[in-house]
C-alpha cells in the first residue's frame, strides 16, 4: 500500500510539485497561497486539487507526521524515564552503602537521598509523591533508626 500523500498515477509532475507545496504549507495551507508561490493560476491549481484529492492526501500527510511526532516524544519520554529511574537506584544504593560504612557523606544527606529515590519510585509507580508507597516508608524508617542506634542523629 503506498501513502496517501505519494504521486498518484496519472499525476502529472507539475500538478504533484504543486501538491507538494500544498502539503507542506501546513497551518498556511490554500490554493492561493500555493498560486502565489509558484506563480500559476487558482483555477489550475483547484482543478488538480480536486482531481487528485489533494485535501484528503494533506490531511494524511498531517495525521501521518502528527503519529511519528508522537511516537518520538514517547520514546524520548522512555529514555527520561530510564535514566531517572537508573539515578533513583544509584541513589538509593548509595544511602544504603553510607549507613553501612559510616563514610563522610552526612546522615542527613543519605536520609535526602533516600526520600528523594522514594519520590522518584513512587511517582514511577502512579503513587502521589507526597504519598510513598510502603517500601519507600520503610526504607527512610530503617535508614532513620539505624543512625539513632548509632548515636547519630538524621539531622546532623
Amino acid at each position: 500500500m503506498t501513502d496517501d500523500w505519494a504521486r498518484r498515477d496519472g499525476e502529472t509532475t507539475p500538478a504533484f510539485e504543486a501538491f507538494r507545496v500544498y502539503r507542506d504549507l501546513g497551518a498556511a495551507r490554500s490554493i492561493r497561497a500555493v498560486a502565489k508561490t509558484l506563480g500559476k493560476s487558482a483555477q489550475l491549481l483547484e482543478r488538480w486539487s480536486r482531481t487528485h484529492d489533494w485535501v484528503a492526501r494533506a490531511t494524511a500527510y498531517d495525521n501521518h507526521r502528527d503519529a511519528e511526532h508522537l511516537d518520538a516524544t514517547a520514546e524520548q519520554e522512555a529514555e527520561l524515564l530510564s535514566r531517572l529511574l537508573d539515578s533513583a537506584e544509584l541513589m538509593r544504593h548509595r544511602a544504603h552503602q553510607v549507613l553501612a560504612s559510616a563514610e563522610d557523606i552526612s546522615p542527613a544527606l543519605a536520609v535526602r537521598m533516600l526520600e528523594a529515590a522514594a519520590k522518584i519510585l513512587a511517582t514511577r509507580r502512579g503513587l502521589k509523591t507526597d504519598e510513598p508507597d510502603h517500601q519507600a516508608t520503610v526504607d527512610v524508617v530503617a535508614l532513620a533508626t539505624e543512625l539513632m542506634n548509632r548515636g547519630r542523629s538524621p539531622q546532623s
